[in-house]
Formats: C-alpha cells, structure tokens, sequence
C-alpha cells in the first residue's frame, strides 16, 4: 500500500501510472537517451533496496506471494556488488 492511500493501487492503475512516469521522463530526450524502464525493473529494483536494508524476509512479505527461492534471484549481487564485496575483504 502506498502512503496516502486508503487501499491498495490496482493493476491497470499502477500500469497508468508508470506509463505516465516514463512520458514525462522521455518527453524531452532524444531516441537513444530514452529511459528504458519496465514495471519488472522497478519490482526487483524495490525488493533489492528492500532486502538490503530490511532482509529477505521483509522483501518476501512485501512482494505478496514470491516464495522465498524467487526472492533470493530478485535480490541476487550484481557484478559490481560482488566487486566491491570482494575488494572490501581484503581493504584494496
């Protein structure tokens, strides 16, 4: 549920609404600055921040019905995650 509302946003709803988020953020940029953004991309992009600040569990609980093994590829490092991770064991 979204802060401000009473009830949850329903499919077609979200759906208009990133579809005006992606107009207005392309309006002015020319075809290969265009932002290349689906409703997936924000689903795993929130889940990630999500189980990285709160856990796996509390990502689980808020995509609804991901069982915990899709969680775990939604929230999976990216190759500059695992960069960082790695330098960071040995202070490089």
């Amino acid at each position: 549920m979204i802060k401000g509302y009473r009830q949850e946003i329903l499919p077609d709803a979200a759906k208009n609404i990133y579809a005006s988020f992606i107009l207005q953020a392309n309006a002015y940029l020319s075809t290969n600055e265009k932002i290349k953004l689906t409703p997936h991309m924000l689903r795993h992009s929130f889940l990630k921040r999500v189980a990285d600040k709160h856990g796996l569990h509390v990502a689980q609980n808020l995509s609804g019905n991901v069982s915990i093994k899709e969680i775990f590829r939604y929230t999976k490092p990216d190759n500059n995650q695992k960069h960082d991770i790695v330098q960071g064991l040995f202070n490089i």
